[in-house]
């Protein structure tokens, strides 16, 4: 099939005008919620609240959004107690067996991960006398390059166990940080049924899969003057779901399988010309996205 020409703020806009018209319909004004997620967001952005947002961010692997709501819903004020209202001073000096049994998540292996993450806040407010808060924003201020944003990423990913790349952007967008989102399995989903993963593979650098994808959701935020938060949720919208203010379940639209008759890029979107076609897509996005990047690395 020959390379799309896609006007990229136009496939934008009708992703976004598919998930207004969606969450409208069920019940929830996606524009209100995406600025309370960003003020929220910006709330976190303190040194008291980092730590509790990286065990957050650790939780989060893995699940599904509804389950992790229930599970937080159930279990926060166990965390609070234990780790002494999330006093990453504290939790650095713990083991293991010091959390068992107390109401937290039944894995050692996260349990660990969490007293890491302590020990890692603790290294960096030693590190940079202004604090946390203030270290991340030499890397991630206003304007930053995207190299610079993502070497932030590499530090963090590779000084706390259970934080990938991917954790790792998660996290800085939702502590404030508002020129992240997150390179996840969904976002890649949609870029390779879209054809983003074949329009973008003369970006020659970007070998590293979640690097390659971090640089498209950029350039989507230059060409639709958005936030790359913003760009994230409509995204994580548009493939997931969410629950509205009745607790009821809202599917998303570009699942694993695909509600096609409720979005407006049916007419660019590889997997649908594919599907109306009778041609069977014999590869995962995963795969294909794996094998552009490799080839970019050519």
């Amino acid at each position: 099939m020959p390379k799309l020409d896609l006007n990229i703020k136009d496939v934008f806009s009708k992703i976004y005008l598919s998930v207004k018209t969606h969450y409208d319909n069920n019940g929830l004004n996606v524009d209100k919620l995406i600025r309370e997620d960003i003020l929220n967001s910006k709330k976190n952005k303190s040194d008291d609240l980092i730590y509790k947002r990286l065990v957050f961010s650790i939780h989060n692997a893995n699940w599904k959004a509804v389950s992790q709501e229930t599970f937080w819903r159930n279990n926060s004020k166990n965390y609070e107690k234990a780790f002494k209202n999330y006093n990453a001073n504290y939790v650095s000096k713990l083991k293991v067996e010091d959390l068992l049994d107390k109401g937290l998540i039944n894995s050692r292996k996260k349990l660990q991960y969490c007293i890491n993450a302590a020990k890692f806040i603790v290294e960096i407010k030693k590190y940079s006398e202004d604090g946390v808060i203030s270290f991340f924003e030499k890397y991630a201020y206003e304007g930053s390059s995207v190299y610079d944003r993502w070497a932030l990423v590499n530090i963090i990913a590779h000084s706390i166990d259970g934080i990938a790349t991917a954790l790792a952007c998660d996290f800085l967008k939702e502590t404030g940080f508002l020129n992240y989102g997150k390179p996840d399995v969904h976002i890649k989903r949609i870029f390779e049924r879209i054809g983003l993963i074949d329009y973008f593979e003369d970006i020659t650098v970007y070998s590293n899969e979640d690097f390659f994808i971090f640089r498209i959701l950029d350039i989507l935020s230059q060409k639709t003057n958005k936030t790359l938060f913003e760009i994230d949720k409509i995204l994580w919208l548009f493939a997931t779901g969410f629950n509205n203010t009745n607790g009821k379940a809202i599917g998303g639209i570009c699942k694993d399988k695909p509600d096609c008759n409720l979005c407006n890029i049916r007419t660019v979107c590889k997997y649908y010309q594919h599907d109306i076609y009778g041609k069977a897509v014999t590869t995962s996005h995963k795969q294909n996205v794996s094998v552009n990047c490799k080839r970019v690395r050519q």
